[in-house]
């Protein structure tokens, strides 16, 4: 059965937005009679291919004065306009997205049910329209057809399925699994409160849960997710690029430092290639997962179209979900990519409020000069952006391919209530991350380690996280928080295995 077969069968129509979907959106601001069409590459055979195919074809667009017939003598010239049997503008309904009331009024005309409709469009208030519409979703990608194949392949995203059913949890203060967890340390035979912060990494780990006491956090495994990043081009780290792709090399051989510190955690290693630059071939013990060959340089343009960016969500979750069936009890996050301290700086400083001064450290030993030139790139990138943009347009723009998916990951393992450990400065940047597109994940990990970088301590404080460990490490890799991994399980431990007063004093 083809893509396209396949395709009717799960759906009667597919709906686009205009701009930048089926055209080249004009400059804001560009007067309608100065507006010229520029089609996508290949949207007219893509979309003759999908009407051939049985499909019902729409638009609907937001415009500031156009109605549906100015609209459509815009695209008649192109052939574009006889392509699709209904259109509807913002100005035709009276509201723009992401209220649905354009898209409703397409499905409407057309007579097709929302669920057996795809809507493709580039923003996130077209996926906000959707949602609101009750149709299926898709960040458009290099044309209509791959993007239309992609949903077919993916569906609507294991992220956003994580996304529609999230409920913010309850901070562990007020848990009550950690409030169960508190009383059972206090009900020990020890002084009360004599074993220290273990005892709140306890009742963290049973709120985590939801129950007291918390399953041991074992087995464990380190998920590190290399890639590669378009703004090394602007001279922000004096390692060349190829060591991403060696280093992924020597993890898959069980040579890296992660893999030293794992094994003496008990923990279990897997090294996901979500966007490496230099990959020639896959490499045996790597899970090739790319989604592109490095990320744009955050400095000139948007690292991640917002279809990358999702995927790059869906990855994380996706290999979450399948270490979680494999029998994992406990997620640690890890990284690999050459100067990745870069977009995760970025990210803290977007989400933060913070100035790319405040936020910039030099990551593996960067010179005054190179520092002074990371800033810059910093500063540059952060310049697109306004305190109030969505947190995945900030996320698609500053960030890189491993730190969107160790958000992912974080969340997929959050939803199903396992803890998982955050290492350093590029872990914290995906987990603030996370934290914005999901409110209240942070109560579900567990913040491992402080890295040295300035940019950890204002998300770990942002976060209101205490990390276990502080011990001056800056490498990445899952390293930091990999070595936490013993101190979890003796907390658990010692909910568990340790005798009560009660116990002791035979009441």
């Amino acid at each position: 059965m083809t893509h396209l077969t396949a395709l009717r069968h799960r759906l009667d129509a597919v709906v686009f937005d205009v701009g930048d979907t089926l055209v080249h959106a004009a400059p804001p601001g560009t007067p309608t009679d100065e507006l010229e069409v520029q089609l996508r590459t290949e949207v007219l055979a893509d979309l003759m291919a999908l009407r051939d195919a049985g499909l019902r074809l729409a638009a609907v667009t937001d415009t500031s004065v156009m109605t549906e017939r100015d609209v459509r003598g815009l695209l008649a010239p192109t052939g574009l306009d006889a392509l699709l049997e209904v259109v509807v503008t913002s100005v035709d309904v009276g509201a723009p997205k992401p209220d649905p009331r354009s898209l409703r009024t397409a499905l409407d005309r057309l007579g097709v049910d929302a669920s057996r409709a795809l809507y493709i469009g580039d923003a996130v208030v077209d996926r906000g329209a959707a949602d609101a519409a009750g149709t299926c979703f898709a960040f458009v990608d290099a044309t209509i057809r791959s993007t239309a194949e992609r949903w077919l392949d993916d569906g609507s995203g294991r992220f956003d399925a994580i996304h529609r059913s999230w409920e913010e949890p309850a901070d562990p203060t007020v848990d009550p699994s950690a409030r169960a967890a508190r009383e059972r340390f206090d009900a020990l035979a020890k002084p009360t409160g004599s074993l220290g912060r273990l005892e709140a990494l306890g009742a963290r780990l049973a709120a985590i849960a939801g129950s007291c006491p918390p399953p041991r956090p074992a087995p464990a495994t380190v998920a590190v997710f290399a890639a590669d990043h378009g703004v090394h081009a602007a001279g922000v780290t004096a390692w060349p690029q190829e060591i991403t792709s060696t280093m992924v090399g020597v993890m898959a051989s069980g040579r890296a430092s992660v893999q030293a510190l794992a094994a003496a955690a008990q923990a279990e290693v897997v090294v996901v290639d979500v966007g490496v630059a230099h990959r020639t071939a896959p490499v045996d013990g790597v899970l090739d997962r790319s989604i592109r060959r490095g990320t744009r340089d955050l400095s000139v343009e948007p690292a991640m179209t917002l279809a990358e960016v999702s995927r790059a969500l869906d990855v994380g979750a996706e290999v979450a979900d399948e270490l979680i069936a494999g029998g994992a009890r406990c997620l640690v996050t890890g990284e690999m990519g050459i100067g990745n301290t870069t977009p995760a700086s970025a990210l803290v400083a977007a989400y933060c409020g913070r100035s790319a001064a405040e936020v910039t450290g030099r990551g593996a030993g960067a010179d005054d000069e190179t520092l002074a030139r990371k800033v810059g790139a910093i500063e540059s990138g952060l310049s697109r952006h306004d305190p109030g943009d969505d947190p995945l347009v900030v996320l698609a723009s500053l960030g890189g391919l491993e730190i969107a998916a160790m958000a992912g990951f974080v969340a997929a393992a959050a939803s199903q209530r396992v803890p998982v450990v955050i290492d350093g400065v590029i872990a914290d940047a995906a987990l603030l991350a996370a934290e914005r597109l999901l409110p209240g994940v942070r109560h579900r990990v567990v913040a491992g380690h402080r890295s040295t970088e300035p940019a950890a301590t204002i998300a770990l404080d942002e976060l209101g996280l205490e990390p276990v460990l502080d011990l001056d490490m800056r490498l990445g890799e899952g390293t930091g928080a990999v070595l936490a991994l013993p101190l979890l399980d003796a907390a658990v431990r010692a909910l568990t295995d340790v005798a009560t007063i009660a116990d002791v004093m035979g009441d």
